[in-house]
């Protein structure tokens, strides 16, 4: 009996509605926030977080550790996702999205 194993595709953690926009792991944050911005979605307020990445992005909030991981918000009608970042020198880039 062959037992059917998930596939450990990193496009199997998105969310099919963004895969088809062209999503990713490794994606920057920038091109991910157009892309969403684009097809109308809207990003979410937070309550102010420990850092902001940059000033280009008021909406990111980032852990103040070592390990700094960062995150912000969409939401379209009745979807909301979050966005997880990762700082990769001096640019954020998507490492997942729930």
């Amino acid at each position: 009996m062959a037992i059917a194993s998930r596939s450990n595709d990193v496009s199997d953690e998105f969310p099919k509605e963004l895969q088809i926009l062209g999503l990713h792991k490794g994606m920057t944050y920038s091109d991910a926030k157009e892309t969403l911005l684009n097809n109308h979605w809207d990003i979410s307020t937070t309550e102010a977080s420990d850092i902001v990445f940059q000033k280009d992005f008021p909406e990111v909030s980032c852990s103040s550790t070592s390990n700094t991981l960062c995150s912000t918000g969409f939401y379209k009608n009745d979807n909301s996702y979050n966005v997880t970042l990762k700082q990769d020198g001096q640019r954020l880039v998507v490492e997942s999205i729930y």
